[in-house]
């Protein structure tokens, strides 16, 4: 099987950093995101060597944040850790797929959604 999937659109967002104590610092963001979104991908099922394809697409929606806080250890060296989640969703796409020896189904697509989230420990050197 084989599978690519694409989120992609523009951004809308915004950054902050704040200096909390003389070694402290938290920075903070959040995005907006108008996404298109593609998928496509083959497959085949043994003991036929023939292929099944498969394509999506469609348009929705993106919104993802991050945190990120660091203690200066030394000037110019910090520690710290991160944290970033983003949630898309699909509210308007269409589904086609092709099955060997057969005709053509295509069908609306009425939820693909995806969540992620991430954790980071750093170490940053600033020259």
């Amino acid at each position: 099987f084989k599978d690519t999937i694409q989120w992609y659109g523009p951004w809308l967002g915004l950054d902050t950093t704040t200096k909390l104590t003389q070694r402290w610092t938290m920075t903070a963001g959040a995005a907006y995101q108008l996404a298109f979104y593609n998928n496509s991908g083959n497959w085949e099922i043994p003991p036929s060597q023939t292929q099944n394809t498969m394509h999506q697409h469609g348009t929705g929606q993106s919104v993802s944040g991050h945190v990120r806080i660091a203690y200066e250890v030394v000037k110019s060296v910090s520690l710290g850790g991160e944290a970033d989640m983003a949630w898309k969703w699909l509210h308007n796409g269409h589904d086609s797929r092709n099955f060997a020896g057969t005709t053509t189904v295509k069908s609306k697509l009425t939820k693909v959604t995806t969540r992620s989230f991430g954790g980071r420990l750093t170490l940053t050197k600033a020259f």
